[in-house]
């Protein structure tokens, strides 16, 4: 398995790092392929070591918004180390090839005991966690292209200066939007400079301009 870089572990001393590190367990997914759905049975938590993953959950009037693209180095299913038996609130797929690697609850659970600090991992997980929701919170009650602009903020950061590799179809879908307003933000954004629009995807050519229209 390749080396791994969680923030999380920051706030670890070495020997805990080395502890959490040496229990982790690669999977691996293809480009597309679900990692698990909402309601599925939580086991372990999932730090990805190569390639993207979106976060997706559905609002109470059924629809289906993008939380967060995780890219390496971050970490995502973090509640399942939480409780015994904890399902899963949200679905997660693999945007392209991509590699993760597991912290199984048990393994959590012993670690824990033999070394208690290692909670701290936790607590740090939990706090991302409880911003991420803030952000969707306030999301939600905003125009639909503001949304838009914010999905795709949310992808320059994980894409940084490559091209980002999702249709309008699924932006659309992952900002609760329709395709056709999606289209013309991009259209009216190609126009003023901002991207440049690709088959099956845009490259960013203003990033700073794209977060000042995220609001960010």
């Amino acid at each position: 398995m390749r080396r791994v870089t969680l923030r999380a572990l920051e706030s670890l001393d070495v020997a805990e790092r080395e502890a959490v590190t040496a229990r982790l367990r690669p999977r691996r997914y293809s480009a597309r392929q679900v990692v698990f759905n909402d309601g599925d049975i939580a086991d372990c938590m999932h730090v990805v070591v190569a390639g993207r993953f979106i976060v997706e959950a559905t609002t109470p009037a059924g629809v289906t918004i993008a939380l967060r693209v995780v890219h390496p180095g971050e970490f995502f299913g973090e509640l399942a180390l939480v409780r015994d038996g904890h399902r899963r609130t949200g679905r997660v797929v693999a945007l392209e090839s991509a590699e993760t690697a597991t912290l199984n609850r048990l393994d959590f659970e012993t670690l824990r005991r033999a070394r208690p600090g290692v909670d701290r991992l936790l607590v740090s997980a939990l706090v991302e966690r409880m911003v991420a929701m803030s952000d969707l919170a306030l999301e939600l009650v905003m125009p639909v292209e503001d949304r838009i602009w914010r999905r795709i903020a949310v992808l320059v950061d994980a894409y940084g200066e490559d091209r980002i590799t999702m249709t309008q179809d699924h932006l659309a879908h992952v900002a609760g939007a329709a395709r056709q307003t999606v289209n013309r933000v991009l259209r009216q954004a190609e126009a003023d400079g901002v991207v440049e629009l690709t088959r099956g995807g845009l490259r960013v050519i203003d990033a700073d301009a794209i977060n000042r229209r995220a609001g960010r």
